[in-house]
């Protein structure tokens, strides 16, 4: 397009483009082609779309969607392109799962195993440095789950979809820990119960008495009073 064909007035080509109208009618049945291929595509693979997804599957959706996106609106490309690909992404798929099935070493490498990000009330610094997780990322997610004493936790993982799992004490009984609560909050901070001679690391959340000064687990100097709840 030339520089002079170019009017802020030209409400046919900013709607239309170089396209005549009755490209409009193929889009609509473009659109309806790619989302019916999509939707079948699911229904084979068994992707989980309202749930986190695995790397493996995420790499079948980016691969979708980079082969037909530009399907809809270009008339120069054709669809069986997108077809050919999509059978070959499911045969793909289907070796993947059928491979893995036969060999928990293959499954292994497409796929990350669950890892342990609390254990017994105290933070796995070294999974967590390894999973790529924020402190401040778990704190956030063990809040969401009304809890305030890190001790209530029994065990946290990080799934292979990415999705935590939090495992709290079955049996009910005063326990003594790390605080959750964000430090800003100092008003419902100050409703808590708290030990006497107890304090946490806030970083590890090793327990330690008062006069301790640095912390076991992690090597911080970072102490709180230590919560409690029942």
């Amino acid at each position: 397009m030339n520089k002079e064909d170019i009017r802020i007035n030209d409400i046919t080509r900013i709607l239309l483009g170089d396209m005549p109208p009755e490209f409009m009618i193929e889009v609509v049945i473009r659109v309806l082609v790619v989302y019916i291929l999509l939707i079948s595509t699911m229904r084979i693979l068994g992707l989980r779309m309202e749930a986190m997804i695995s790397r493996n599957e995420e790499i079948v959706l980016v691969t979708l969607a980079a082969s037909v996106g530009i399907l809809i609106h270009n008339p120069d490309r054709g669809l069986l392109p997108a077809i050919i690909v999509v059978v070959v992404v499911v045969g793909i798929q289907y070796l993947n799962n059928w491979i893995m099935r036969r060999s928990p070493r293959f499954e292994k490498m497409l796929l990350d195993e669950p890892q342990t990000l609390v254990d017994n009330g105290r933070f796995k610094l070294e999974n967590m440095r390894q999973t790529r997780i924020q402190r401040e990322r778990m704190v956030s997610e063990l809040r969401s789950r009304k809890l305030i004493n890190l001790a209530e936790v029994q065990r946290a993982y990080i799934e292979a979809n990415g999705q935590f799992t939090i495992m709290t004490f079955e049996e009910k009984k005063e326990r003594t820990g790390l605080c959750l609560l964000p430090d800003t909050d100092t008003d419902f901070r100050n409703e808590q119960r708290y030990s006497p001679d107890t304090y946490a690391c806030k970083v590890c959340g090793n327990l330690a008495p008062e006069n301790a000064k640095k912390c076991k687990e992690c090597d911080s100097n970072n102490w709180e009073k230590a919560v409690v709840t029942d």
